[in-house]
């Protein structure tokens, strides 16, 4: 129950709908992803495409905005609000994290208090509670253990004696699982894999792929070599028959974001400056034994480097008590199949490979094997580290015994040494004065330091007075002080916003729709990275939660989401490469044609412009852009190109009038002055509809953005369903759409 309680205690505010969830990911993808689904679904509609974000974004095919994942259907329920439902889906997943690591313990014999540690230290260690405001990534990380457990439960269902842990090695008598309850242990590691492919965060579910099958591999090699190849081909085709069920379950999903990822630059691999973001700081193994060695954003300043959050890997005081393994004060066999062996091997496998651009071995495997070039931040490898260490910690937590003679001695040494460190670090906070950059950083330290002596000192105090056998008091005065050590380490991690933070309207809101009539808000990605980093989502302090507001007031992508406010601008970490390519000419020209012709309406900026003010702000103005945004116009002339970067130079060439003519990337017909605009009708999100008279020959254009799916078909005034014809859609001015009339 520890491991439900001590998040319960931990979120108990979120949980009561007293603070929202709303840092980084939260507040600006998660949420209004979810609300553009949410309301498109309310009104009638599949959530097939977002028209608030980015021109028009995939928003089914968008992978971590996980539509498809059923306990995200949660914000369905009648009367359930969705700023609440995601805040008990974040602690509901922290929970399942660490039942599924206290199944996993069971399943490998481990007694209760053993169970307890691992699920504790892999539940609420600081890799899971940091990155919990990481929806897609806490959904996917609660399935991992899990999915591991299912694993290996199938494979101690064969009854082979190398496949038993050693208190359940099955006798002759023992009968052999028939083959349907086999088969049904299959197909539950494949729903448990499906339900992690669909919650959304593919780079955790490939590595807990990878550590299920180092686990089962491992596992099989303990079997005799003369019936290794049965045993293999006997688990090995059921689990491999299981890993391709689950892609088919989850193929609605896994389909579309295929076809999305074609689009996006990392089509073929992320670049290599990309993925090595986020290398793990060797320095961040100081944190193993004090988290706060190097600061805290939620506690005053991170002096570290990079983000708190992806280098977080603390698992409280499991990491020394599975130090017992070393000791030589153990009980049980170190077997090479014993999954201690193979959680050791991991530990500093997960090291050298989290390290990425901090050692040669990662940058070799990214150019010379596959799935190494797809994912941003090695350092999320550290889930295998933390993964090892927690079931480490629960093994030697299992293996605790009373300290007796040499041991006796050194605990009580251990215990000194702790009181000292302690009270030297509680000496320094009283004569080390704040106020100035050394002061603080020498107090920070000091207050780590003071925690991890508290720490150490009650795990030695805990060895003194364990009893010989292991007696419920004890047992839970031991759970309760790693629990209370993991809680307390990552207190203030997810900070909390107002209760009334997305439902409450901006004072911008009303000013910008006014403004807008129907076009769109857009901001410089140069200028949004500024104010985004800077006051509002600081790597180094969080600052107070009313910053969360001044977020929503100043609409940084994708905020305007929640006010019906269209966006040119898309926080997406899969964005089209001709999208990209056409942020970047915009950016270089700052051409106004060319905001005009993405119907963008509204500018705002951090900068001062020469433009009249729709609304001024605290860290941004909006401004109107002159000329008229328009979203679809008439134009009879084209520009054939033969490529994107061709587009893009066309797009930059200062002669190009995009209400004259259009560049056409893809080919097809070309035209030998501009009509009026067309009158549409856009309020089903999935079509867009046109009624358009020509001159002549010519082509409708459409501000918004390419993606493939979308169909054309042409009905003539006066026309039935029976009377259209298909058209094909061409690749406009870069990064969106046209056909020819």
């Amino acid at each position: 129950m520890s491991v439900i309680a001590a998040p319960a205690a931990l979120f108990a505010p979120f949980l009561a709908g007293a603070q929202m969830f709303y840092w980084g990911t939260p507040l600006l993808q998660f949420y209004p992803w979810r609300y553009a689904a949410l309301e498109a679904v309310r009104a009638g509609h599949l959530p097939l495409w977002n028209s608030w974000l980015g021109n028009g974004a995939p928003l089914l095919a968008n992978y971590q905005s996980a539509l498809l994942y059923p306990p995200n259907w949660l914000a369905l329920a009648p009367g359930m609000p969705l700023d609440l439902a995601l805040n008990w889906l974040l602690v509901l997943h922290v929970m399942w994290t660490g039942l599924g690591m206290v199944a996993l313990a069971r399943a490998l014999r481990y007694r209760a208090l053993g169970q307890a540690v691992a699920g504790l230290a892999f539940g609420l260690s600081q890799y899971t509670l940091a990155r919990a405001g990481f929806y897609s990534i806490n959904a996917a990380l609660a399935w991992l253990p899990w999915v591991v457990w299912a694993g290996e439960t199938f494979l101690q269902s064969f009854n082979h004696p190398s496949l038993a842990q050693k208190s359940q090695i099955p006798t002759a008598n023992t009968p052999t699982p028939p083959l349907t309850s086999r088969l049904a242990l299959a197909l539950r590691l494949a729903t448990l894999l499906a339900l992690q492919l669909l919650a959304g965060h593919a780079q955790t579910t490939w590595y807990t792929l990878l550590l299920l099958g180092g686990w089962l591999i491992w596992r099989l090699l303990a079997v005799p070599a003369g019936a290794r190849v049965r045993a293999s081909v006997r688990g090995g085709a059921p689990v491999t028959g299981a890993v391709v069920l689950a892609g088919l379950i989850a193929s609605a999903q896994l389909l579309p974001t295929a076809e999305l990822l074609r689009e996006s630059p990392r089509a073929e691999a992320a670049g290599y400056d990309f993925v090595m973001t986020y290398s793990f700081s060797p320095w961040r193994l100081l944190t193993l034994l004090a988290p706060d060695l190097l600061g805290n954003p939620a506690r005053g300043r991170f002096y570290g480097y990079g983000n708190y959050l992806e280098d977080a890997v603390y698992v409280g005081v499991a990491a020394r008590a599975s130090l017992s393994l070393l000791s030589g004060r153990r009980r049980g066999s170190w077997a090479a199949h014993h999954p201690p062996v193979f959680l050791a091997a991991i530990l500093p496998l997960a090291l050298l490979l989290a390290l990425g651009r901090n050692t040669p071995v990662f940058p070799f495997l990214y150019f010379n094997l596959p799935s190494f070039n797809l994912f941003q931040a090695p350092t999320r490898l550290m889930v295998w580290f933390v993964f090892a260490l927690a079931l480490l910690g629960g093994w030697g937590a299992d293996r605790w015994l009373k300290p007796q003679g040499r041991a006796l001695y050194w605990t009580r040494l251990g215990a000194a040494g702790a009181a000292s460190l302690s009270l030297t670090a509680l000496a320094a906070l009283a004569v080390v004065p704040g106020g100035t950059a050394l002061g603080d950083q020498l107090r920070t330290v000091a207050a780590a330091l003071l925690a991890a002596g508290l720490n150490l000192l009650a795990l030695a105090v805990l060895s003194l007075l364990k009893p010989i056998h292991d007696s419920p008091r004890w047992t839970l005065a031991a759970v309760a002080c790693l629990a209370v050590d993991l809680v307390s380490a990552s207190w203030g991690l997810n900070p909390g916003a107002p209760a009334d933070l997305y439902r409450a309207p901006t004072a911008s809101g009303p000013a910008l729709a006014s403004a807008l009539r129907g076009g769109r808000l857009y901001q410089f990605p140069d200028d949004e990275y500024e104010v985004k980093f800077d006051p509002y989502f600081s790597f180094l302090a969080y600052g107070p939660a009313e910053l969360a507001r001044g977020a929503r007031e100043a609409q940084l992508p994708n905020l305007g989401v929640l006010e019906g406010l269209a966006s040119a601008s898309n926080f997406d970490p899969l964005l089209s490469a001709r999208y990209a390519g056409w942020t970047e000419v915009v950016s270089q020209t700052r051409s106004v044609a060319l905001l005009n012709a993405a119907a963008i309406g509204v500018l705002a900026s951090r900068a001062p412009l020469p433009w009249e003010v729709v609304e001024p702000g605290t860290d941004v103005v909006f401004y109107a852009v002159p000329g008229e945004a328009r979203r679809a116009w008439v134009v009879y002339a084209a520009r054939p190109v033969a490529g994107p970067a061709e587009a893009r130079a066309a797009l930059a060439d200062p002669a190009f009038d995009p209400l004259r003519e259009v560049i056409l990337e893809a080919g097809g017909p070309a035209t030998p002055e501009s009509g009026a605009p067309p009158a549409f009708d856009s309020a089903d999100p999935n079509q867009f509809q046109a009624r358009v008279t020509l001159e002549r020959a010519g082509w409708l254009v459409l501000a918004d953005a390419y993606f493939p799916g979308w169909k054309a078909y042409l009905r003539p005034f006066g026309g039935t369903e029976n009377e259209e014809t298909e058209l094909p859609i061409y690749r406009a001015n870069g990064a969106f759409r046209t056909v020819y009339l």
